[in-house]
């Protein structure tokens, strides 16, 4: 292999790798898996086993100190262990599971970017010791003003997926091309 066809041969590998690049960097997909590993985080473990549940949930979610609905709950039925799951569009809920019995558990949907702001939580509910929330939809979203009402972008902690319009068309014919081009430029000297 002489020199040129080695040249071109290197140039058409990283035009391949760029392109591959450009289209996992891009692509719709790669946005759903980094919001999905976004809103993994959301779920907090509740406290370890012969550790202070309260403790633990002051330490993990501080502005619960604030909330007299949440230490109204607290005061009267005490606080056996907690857990949270995430709700989607960068939020979660946190279950409150009483010491005593009681029929009920107390939960609450708070903002996971402002985990530690004073009004990050948005809600508190009584619910069924047996039952569990449902992550949350496009609709409920909206009325919560967690995601705006017109548009599709949704509200995270993470960096903002949108691209530049138009960049992915323009690209891809500009990686056509230049592949074309080496090719041609190959059957010359091969």
């Amino acid at each position: 292999m002489n020199t040129t066809n080695f040249k071109t041969y290197i140039l058409f590998k990283i035009m391949v790798l760029a392109v591959l690049t450009m289209l996992i960097r891009f692509v719709p997909s790669a946005y759903a898996l980094n919001f999905t590993v976004s809103q993994s985080s959301l779920s907090s473990p509740g406290p370890y086993p012969g550790s202070d549940p309260l403790g633990e949930l002051f330490g993990v979610h501080p502005n619960v100190k604030n909330n007299v609905e949440i230490m109204n709950f607290i005061d009267m039925h005490g606080l056996r262990d907690w857990y949270g799951k995430p709700a989607g569009f960068g939020h979660g809920y946190v279950y409150l599971l009483p010491e005593e019995n009681y029929s009920k558990k107390l939960v609450f949907l708070y903002n996971s970017s402002g985990k530690w702001a004073d009004d990050s939580i948005i809600w508190v509910k009584l619910i069924d010791l047996d039952e569990e929330l449902p992550r949350l939809n496009e609709s409920e979203a909206r009325l919560l003003g967690i995601i705006g009402n017109d548009t599709h972008e949704i509200k995270t902690n993470s960096v903002s997926a949108n691209s530049a319009p138009g960049f992915m068309p323009v690209a891809a014919i500009a990686a056509i091309v230049l592949s074309l081009s080496m090719i041609k430029t190959k059957g010359k000297f091969g």
